[in-house]
């Protein structure tokens, strides 16, 4: 297993934020075929 960690800016104190794009790199770099990212 390995973690990875993906930083986030936001410019308010609730804000939702798509982190999708980031994940799938991080996940195709990592070499992950199947699964899931939590």
């Amino acid at each position: 297993m390995k973690i990875i960690d993906i930083a986030v800016e936001t410019s308010q104190r609730y804000e939702l934020v798509s982190i999708t794009d980031e994940v799938k790199r991080s996940a195709r770099d990592a070499g992950v075929d199947e699964g899931i990212c939590v």
